[in-house]
């Protein structure tokens, strides 16, 4: 069977590659092909015997899992995709991804710097499926003349959540027109899952059959 790997590129795993080998890639989001492929032209340098086609990017992570599924049905579907890991789901319950657990064994993840909690992310029901290799995290924006005006330190005010919003609080009280915080939860559930996944609320439960964060730390990070 095809086998099609999800964001495993960036790995520096060695292709059992024979005279050689051509790799259709295929990724998400045209502004992102420069970068993309500069790392595809490093990955050849450092494999001779491997050639990468790539193929138009999809313009989201939603179009490529529906260009895959097409093109799997007469087998067109690319070696390798770089999306979204939080559709990993649905490319393994469609079967449109094998894992790749074997090429894995006897290998230094951790040196390579895949930690056991990074490593998590692209495994389905115990199987690695995916390697995360872009990380995207929240950032704070702070207005530091307003965080002096209301007697904090703009440089401590964002290390701890207690003490960024009793800051945000004392800023709204400064003037009618001022908001002292303001939490954007964008066009997805990204911001929320945030919320949860870093005050150890997960999102089901171990046996993925009812809400993980139905609990203390749930209600915790919502608040």
């Amino acid at each position: 069977m095809r086998r099609l790997l999800m964001a495993a590129l960036a790995c520096t795993l060695p292709l059992a590659a024979h005279a050689q080998t051509t790799l259709e890639g295929y990724h998400t989001y045209p502004a992102h092909k420069p970068w993309q492929e500069e790392i595809g032209k490093r990955f050849v340098a450092a494999h001779p015997d491997v050639v990468i086609n790539w193929r138009a990017p999809a313009q989201s992570y939603d179009d490529g899992l529906l260009a895959i599924a097409r093109q799997s049905i007469t087998g067109q579907q690319p070696d390798f995709h770089l999306g979204g890991m939080q559709l990993l789901r649905e490319f393994v319950s469609r079967k449109l991804i094998q894992p790749f657990d074997d090429l894995l064994v006897g290998k230094d993840m951790a040196a390579l710097g895949y930690s056991k909690e990074i490593l998590a992310q692209g495994q389905v029901g115990g199987h690695q499926y995916a390697l995360p290799w872009g990380v995207s995290t929240p950032v704070v924006f702070v207005n530091t003349d307003l965080v002096r005006q209301a007697g904090f330190d703009p440089d401590h005010v964002a290390d701890k959540w207690d003490s960024l919003i009793t800051a945000a609080g004392k800023i709204s009280k400064l003037s009618p027109d001022t908001i002292g915080m303001h939490w954007e939860l964008g066009t997805d559930d990204w911001m929320t899952q945030n919320l949860l996944l870093n005050n150890a609320a997960p999102l089901l439960s171990p046996d993925e059959t009812d809400v993980g964060f139905d609990n203390a730390k749930g209600l915790e990070a919502l608040t």
